[in-house]
């Protein structure tokens, strides 16, 4: 095993996605998982073993043949994470005894409030020995737990990109090459934003981006010629894209707190019909260009990097630029109930096909997700009305819809039972939900 633990921004995801490229394109058998706290799917380890199966499964179908067994148990999704790591991963693997390769990317952004990363980081030293043919890339920061582990386990092999290279001249091509228009008064002190970059790609990226677009490049540099943090970089791309009045703010803030909340990343064009203010979501996405990544209007929204979650979320670090998630999620849930309660009137009976793709894709994140959003919204009584409205809209019509599972049906119903929400509307929803079963 090898472990790529570095600093935020060094540049590891990068490396990871390029050698998934190479590898890829040598028909190597490979699977690669990558951690994010983009969405609480991708912070967990509830879905690394059935993703990474089914990557191995695409390339192999002998795999596919053993996974399919194990998988052919009832309930086999219900059994602990190690069952399945052995199940779906392990024992395929020694069947086909050729070799393999997984990519682990992001580790640090796994989890670990319940002890997911160290679950993940035990199961793979203790499984390890048992496939000799398996290697397994990690990339991720040099948290406490990870590093303990990389440096102590046998057979794990721990470096970072200043071992690697000796330098960090890729950082300085970059800059160099980004800021080479710069008039030749300022070409003096690009050399010393290079040495403050230390190596840090997304610091230089991100500086770049805000040097190529200031009026004032002299005050910038003389900034960035001092040492600054990338928490200083996230406040000044804020600053420089979002006009000062108030209002502009807090509808940056407000933005901004829906795409923190997410629980999948969403497009321009499906958080518009989630908002409520759908003429600020599209000027304040294309406003934040150096710190949101994004093609177009349809192409789902990601944070430049992790390290901007967490500075959002921090009241002393982000200032008047502080993200309530719990307000992201309560203005998620209005969205998603509005919009299954607009569908359960106007398409009851009528079905979908005249519905455009994007807005199909709207009311399927809002189903799966109003329950959780309603969950982790910091405003849950006021909610309320909005959700038995949805109850007495006859919400079970959307149930109707083939492309959902069964057992997918209760989801919403189930997470509102573990939160505080009003005892009558989890008990109108389950008494609704059991209503449309014993109908079907």
């Amino acid at each position: 095993m090898f472990c790529l633990l570095d600093f935020a921004g060094s540049g590891k995801s990068t490396v990871s996605k390029h050698m998934d490229r190479e590898w890829n394109s040598d028909q190597k058998l490979m699977a690669r998982f990558f951690f994010s706290r983009d969405s609480a799917e991708t912070m967990s380890i509830e879905r690394f073993c059935p993703i990474v199966a089914n990557a191995f499964a695409s390339r192999d179908h002998n795999f596919k043949e053993v996974m399919k067994e194990f998988q052919s148990q009832e309930n086999y999704n219900l059994l602990s994470f190690e069952e399945q790591f052995k199940g779906l991963i392990v024992d395929p693997l020694k069947a086909l005894n050729r070799p393999a390769i997984l990519i682990i990317d992001a580790l640090d952004e796994c989890d670990n409030a319940h002890g997911h990363r160290d679950e993940l980081l035990n199961i793979i030293s203790t499984q390890l020995s048992s496939i000799p043919h398996l290697r397994v890339f990690v990339t991720g920061r040099p948290e406490r737990d990870i590093k303990q582990w990389a440096t102590t386990t046998t057979g794990v092999h721990c470096t970072n990109f200043l071992r690697l290279e000796g330098n960090h001249d890729d950082v300085e091509r970059y800059i160099k090459e980004r800021l080479s228009d710069l008039p030749s008064s300022l070409q003096a002190k690009v050399s010393r934003v290079v040495e403050n970059a230390e190596g840090v790609f997304i610091w230089a990226r991100i500086a770049c981006d805000l040097l190529c677009k200031t009026v004032d490049k002299q005050a910038l540099l003389n900034s960035l010629g001092r040492e600054v943090t990338l928490d200083y970089l996230y406040t000044i791309a804020l600053e420089q894209s979002i006009p000062k009045d108030e209002y502009s703010r807090r509808a940056a803030v407000m933005v901004l707190g829906m795409i923190l909340s997410v629980q999948s990343p969403l497009s321009i064009a499906e958080l518009v019909q989630l908002s409520p203010n759908p003429d600020a979501v599209e000027a304040v996405v294309t406003s934040l260009g150096s710190i949101l990544l994004y093609k177009d209007r349809e192409d789902p929204i990601r944070l430049i990097h992790a390290t901007l979650r967490e500075f959002l979320a921090c009241a002393t670090k982000a200032g008047p630029w502080f993200v309530q998630l719990g307000l992201g999620h309560y203005n998620l849930a209005a969205g998603c109930i509005d919009i299954l309660i607009g569908v359960t009137r106007e398409e009851r009976g009528q079905g979908f096909d005249t519905i455009d793709d994007t807005f199909k894709r709207v009311i399927g994140y809002s189903w799966e997700s109003w329950g959780n959003h309603c969950g982790n919204s910091n405003r849950k009584l006021g909610l309320n009305k909005r959700v038995t409205d949805f109850i007495d809209a006859g919400y079970e019509y959307l149930l109707d819809d083939s492309i959902r599972a069964v057992s997918d049906r209760f989801v919403p119903v189930v997470s509102l039972c573990r939160v505080n929400m009003s005892p009558y509307i989890t008990h109108a929803l389950l008494h609704r939900s059991l209503q449309w079963t014993k109908v079907c």
